[in-house]
């Protein structure tokens, strides 16, 4: 169940340094460092992690939108956030005050190099070009009062490619103020357990005595109700002559544009809306892949929403530093055994009890021969 990182968590003790958004990086070395960046940057962000400043920059660039274009705006909700006690919206600061709140020139140079170096939460495309401007000041204030637009987030994980059912698993929370409390209940639930972070749920990993901590795991899941949905697509291999790269960019599109629209329906998710997008980064996820599924995401969000869906952000992370991406393998394996593996031991035992507490009708879930695709949606 333990997997250790390694990469150096010290590399962001470095320098932050700003670059030009539209210089070109060509040096291979400099290119893999920022890579593992990037990648510890992604990593924390998903274990909710508020120690470094970068990190903290990272959060509120992904909250909130109106900061990424401005660093004013951002300063402000910096200090909204992370100086509470001596700073309040609308209220006067007292200047000796300002002396302990984070300096703007600091707060600047780590949004340019999350946004410049790492390309993540991007300022508008008018912005980049305005920040080179004369009008940067007024177009700042013009911007910083546009209205934020709430965040859906997707955790995904996908399994069976070369068996008889190809499937996709998912774990949706469609508010994303309820993300930092998701994850404080699961983390210390994992704490009085006695798991570290690098604990991991893993369906394939599971071990036999290990079965009743699994159960307990996914009950408590369960327990946080209407802040999780479930969702997942079954798609039939046999007889396919897809590509097996084009076929998953399709399920991880119609997965999201199926359930999006479930979710109109009921009234639980209203457009415009950001989507963020994480699924578990496996051996056989080549970048090219993972390039295919983002702009099929990017495409099909243009065509069928236009400006009322976009993709937010779209990384590929190791589960063990994200505990909601272990609720989808687990979700997702338990849909995979029942499928492809069923054995009758531990697992198959596991598999019936995520069953149960979601209230799948097992049968349900094999796909007919007129159908080829299922979708399961569970709220």
């Amino acid at each position: 169940m333990k997997r250790e990182n390694s990469t150096d968590v010290a590399v962001f003790d470095e320098e932050i340094d700003t670059e030009d958004e539209d210089q070109v990086e060509i040096d291979p070395e400099k290119e893999a460092k920022r890579e593992r960046e990037k990648q510890l940057l992604i990593a924390r962000l998903n274990a909710d992690d508020h120690t470094h400043l970068i990190t903290r920059i990272a959060h509120l660039l992904n909250r909130f939108p109106n900061t990424r274009n401005s660093d004013v705006t951002l300063m402000l909700k910096y200090w909204e956030i992370y100086s509470s006690e001596s700073y309040k919206e609308g209220q006067a600061v007292d200047p000796k005050d300002l002396y302990q709140f984070e300096r703007l020139t600091a707060i600047a140079r780590a949004r340019a190099k999350i946004q410049n170096e790492f390309r993540l939460f991007r300022a508008d495309e008018k912005v980049r070009r305005f920040r080179k401007s004369k009008e940067e000041i007024e177009k700042e204030i013009q911007l910083s009062t546009k209205p934020e637009i709430p965040t859906l987030t997707i955790y995904c994980d996908e399994t069976g490619k070369n068996k008889k059912y190809a499937i996709v698993g998912s774990v949706w929370i469609l508010d994303r103020s309820e993300m930092e409390k998701i994850y404080r209940i699961l983390n210390e639930w994992k704490r009085i357990n006695g798991l570290g972070i690098k604990d991991e749920f893993h369906f394939t990993e599971m071990k036999k005595h290990e079965l009743d901590l699994y159960k307990q795991f996914f009950n408590k899941v369960i327990e946080l109700g209407s802040m999780i949905s479930f969702k997942a697509i079954v798609f039939k291999m046999e007889n396919s002559k897809r590509k097996i790269d084009d076929l998953l960019s399709d399920l991880h599109y119609q997965l999201v544009h199926i359930g999006i629209e479930h979710e109109a329906k009921t009234g639980r998710v209203g457009l415009p809306r950001l989507v963020n997008f994480t699924k578990d980064k496996e051996e056989g996820n080549d970048k090219l892949t993972l390039t295919k599924i983002e702009q099929h995401l990017q495409l099909q969000f243009k065509v069928n929403y236009d400006e009322e869906l976009k993709l937010n952000m779209f990384v590929a992370t190791e589960s063990w530093a994200n505990i909601l991406l272990q609720v989808a393998d687990l979700f997702a394996g338990s849909l995979n055994r029942f499928l492809n593996e069923k054995h009758s031991n531990y697992k198959d035992e596991f598999a019936e009890h995520v069953f149960s507490l979601l209230g799948i009708d097992a049968e349900s879930m094999f796909v007919t021969e007129k159908d080829m695709v299922k979708i399961i949606q569970l709220e």
